[in-house]
């Protein structure tokens, strides 16, 4: 496991993230390509993908699934 956040602050969860038009809709799209990839290549259904339980952490703009 890794920090995932910036100068020591954690990042927020993605209902709590403040995210504007454009970051909003790169979050969804890097959640649907995860899932998409958790599906194929991994053969798994994640039962509690929400924006709840990820993170968005803008110095990366990746979002991590806790």
């Amino acid at each position: 496991m890794e920090f995932v956040g910036h100068n020591g602050y954690a990042a927020p969860r993605l209902k709590d993230a403040p995210l504007g038009h454009a970051e909003a809709t790169a979050a969804w799209r890097q959640c649907a390509m995860l899932l998409q990839d958790i599906f194929q290549t991994c053969k798994l259904v994640h039962a509690d993908f929400s924006e709840y339980n990820l993170l968005w952490c803008a110095a990366s703009s990746r979002a991590h699934s806790s």
